[in-house]
Order: C-alpha cells, then structure tokens, then sequence
C-alpha cells in the first residue's frame, strides 16, 4: 500500500506528464497548422484553466527550438 504522500506524488507527476503532453500536442498542431495558440488550443478543445500554463510550456519549448526553425 502507497503511503498518502507517495501518492500525492504520483498523482502530481501524472498530472505533469499530462500537462507537458498536452504542451506537446498543441506545439506540435500550431507548427504544422500554422495557427496561434489560442486557436489551437480552440481546435483542440482546450481548458480554459489550462491554457496559461499550456501557453507557458509553449514559450519554453520555442526558446530551446534552434534558430531558423
């Protein structure tokens, strides 16, 4: 049996694969779409309580993308 707090953080780690696979799948829809992000997070359907941090991950992801891409 997991202990609470063993369990808090599962439930906390699966929330962050979640939230950076989502990242992902948004980043991914705009580049290939060439839309912004608030109409890709439109298309996809995306949470209203979940677009400020999708949209953070988002600028992260494009400063670790190299120039001219």
């Amino acid at each position: 049996m997991y202990s609470i707090k063993a369990m808090d953080l599962k439930d906390e780690g699966i929330a962050e694969g979640r939230a950076e696979e989502r990242a992902n799948i948004v980043f991914k829809f705009m580049q290939s779409q060439h839309v912004t992000f608030d109409k890709a997070a439109d298309a996809l359907s995306i949470r209203e309580e979940d677009r400020d941090e999708c949209r953070a991950r988002i600028g992260k992801m494009k400063e670790k993308q190299p120039a001219g891409v």
